[in-house]
């Protein structure tokens, strides 16, 4: 019986080897295809290094592709006319970006998702002072290059038809020469896409905005549709994908498209000093140090920032401590204003423009550190007069939260302790900046708890332009020039120290040193008192002795 089990286990074990190799015949491991792809010339897309490697937006987008797909590439170097062909004869399987068009679908197939968005745009030089964005007086009669078969030629022929200028073309094979055209100063402009844009150039018009896909021809839909698989996969993965691929190899688009009309140029050149008006006491973004009598603070340095990029002048003045938007007399002489959380549920009959934000500002909710809280639930928040515009955002975050305004950050912690409120609304860069804000007895409850942009305010005093040329300037400045004012503010630690500063930041080390200078002082008056007194006593008992003495002698 023993013997019979055992032949049967060895005869499945050999069925079960039998089965496997089979399967492997059958099934053999599939190598990656090699994928043929047109590598054209657009700046930071698909560049073939010394190495023989691809690097940039397109190369790294198919790299990902590829990690779907199973796929190989090789690159294949030509102009776009040149590519196009090949790949209507099947010398290459794969090409982009290509913008759609009816004509172009009758030779190719497009991918069912884009591989970037692309604006067609007139570039000029950035040394050209003839010509400003929008421009079409000053359009009229340029030298276009262009390259030969790019759909955006179309594009920007209808363009100067509509806004009634015309211009002479000149057609290039490649975008190198397109570029040493315009360096050379062989074409006053150029037409391309958005992505190949660099420092030396600058924006003319925004003509198109279209996306950008992968094509392939109309006799391999097999290719096409591996291909659709992939790219739903990495978009699935990340629908963001592109957007962080843009950022990573062209930068900020917002910066990068922010230019100035004729009329901004000429409103800049001819404007006097912007007065603006900033917080008395917002300590590290803004407050006015009245030992130097200068105004200070991170969004001051910003603005004298954004005055090198624009070319405007800007005269800083202190409003009234405790004022806010609402205080009609407290800005009636200033034409912006810093630091403003706008809140649009009130915001009417106030006569105020807004910039776009350049700062997110973060806040930390505080409370008491030996209360529990339920955030959920019904709690009394106090807010600073002048975040009141955090009213909108906190109501559609926190429905049951109750809102008190107190005229300082100060207040509101006060309020906290006193019993007043449940929690305070306060900046964290504000907490970071002074860590004795919160005293002995509160605690941050929630690091992060609403983020709220921060705008500028322009007046009915100014001009309407200057939020224009505001909105623009903060643009081409980005984000970067914000934070990092407001972190040399806080590590330079140079918010104004004097006596009431002290008195309000250590309270209780305050009260201490009070009471030791005060026994102190008593203990030297005790000291000297007693020692006048030790004195006195010495004196007579030097005249007793004296008298003792004389009494002695003449009694002898």
């Amino acid at each position: 019986m023993r013997e019979r089990r055992r032949y049967i286990k060895y005869i499945w074990i050999t069925v079960f080897l039998a089965l496997a190799v089979s399967g492997a015949c059958a099934f053999p491991a599939r190598a990656a295809d090699r994928i043929r792809v047109g590598c054209v010339d657009i700046g930071n897309f698909i560049q073939i290094g010394p190495d023989g490697r691809a690097y940039g937006y397109g190369a790294e987008y198919l790299d990902k592709i590829a990690g779907y797909a199973g796929w190989e590439y090789e690159y294949v170097q030509a102009s776009w006319d040149q590519c196009l062909k090949m790949l209507k004869t099947g010398e290459i399987e794969l090409l982009l970006p290509a913008e759609y068009s009816e004509e172009r679908a009758k030779d190719y197939l497009f991918s069912s998702y884009e591989c970037c968005f692309d604006f067609v745009a007139l570039i000029g030089r950035r040394s050209d002072e003839r010509l400003y964005y929008d421009d079409y007086a000053g359009f009229d009669g340029l030298r276009v290059g262009m390259i030969k078969g790019n759909y955006l030629n179309g594009l920007f022929e209808d363009y100067a038809k509509t806004h009634g200028f015309t211009y002479e073309s000149a057609l290039y094979d490649t975008g190198t020469q397109l570029m040493d055209a315009l360096d050379s100063e062989n074409v006053d402009a150029i037409i391309n896409g958005n992505m190949e844009f660099n420092v030396n150039q600058k924006l003319l018009a925004k003509i198109d905005y279209m996306p950008a896909y992968l094509i392939t021809s109309v006799k391999r839909p097999d290719l096409m549709e591996r291909l659709d698989r992939a790219l739903k996969q990495v978009f699935i993965e990340n629908p963001y994908y592109s957007a962080t691929l843009y950022d990573k190899y062209y930068g900020d688009m917002e910066a990068r498209f922010a230019e100035f009309t004729r009329e901004e140029i000429q409103f800049i050149q001819g404007s006097g000093p912007v007065t603006v008006l900033i917080s008395p006491d917002d300590y590290p973004f803004e407050w006015y140090d009245r030992q130097d009598k200068a105004c200070r603070g991170a969004f001051v340095d910003y603005m004298k920032y954004l005055g090198k990029i624009s070319g405007l002048q800007f005269d800083f003045v202190p409003g009234v401590l405790g004022s806010s938007l609402k205080d009609g007399a407290a800005i009636e002489d200033a034409q912006a204003i810093m630091g403003v959380f706008r809140n649009r549920l009130d915001n009417e009959g106030k006569g105020l423009s807004y910039t776009s934000p350049y700062y997110s500002c973060s806040f930390s909710l505080v409370g008491k550190r030996d209360e529990a809280l339920n955030l959920s639930s019904h709690q009394r928040i106090a807010v600073a007069e002048q975040a009141q515009g955090l009213l909108e955002l906190l109501q559609k975050k926190y429905p049951l939260w109750e809102v008190l305004t107190f005229e300082s950050p100060k207040e509101c912690l006060k309020a906290v302790e006193d019993g007043t409120a449940d929690c305070a609304m306060i900046s964290s860069i504000k907490l970071s900046a002074d860590r004795n804000m919160l005293g002995t007895r509160l605690l941050v409850v929630d690091g992060n708890t609403v983020s709220a942009p921060v705008y500028m305010a322009v007046t009915k005093k100014a001009d309407p332009l200057l939020v224009q040329v505001l909105t623009k300037t903060i643009a081409k400045a980005g984000s970067s020039p914000i934070d990092e004012a407001i972190y040399r503010t806080v590590l330079s630690a140079g918010e104004p120290k004097g006596f009431s500063y002290f008195v309000r930041t250590y309270p209780v080390q305050f009260a201490v040193t009070v009471v030791a200078i005060s026994l102190m002082a008593m203990g030297i008056i005790f000291i000297s008192y007693d020692s006048r007194h030790q004195k006195l006593q010495n004196l007579i008992l030097q005249k007793k002795n004296e008298e003792l003495k004389a009494a002695i002698a003449m009694q002898k």
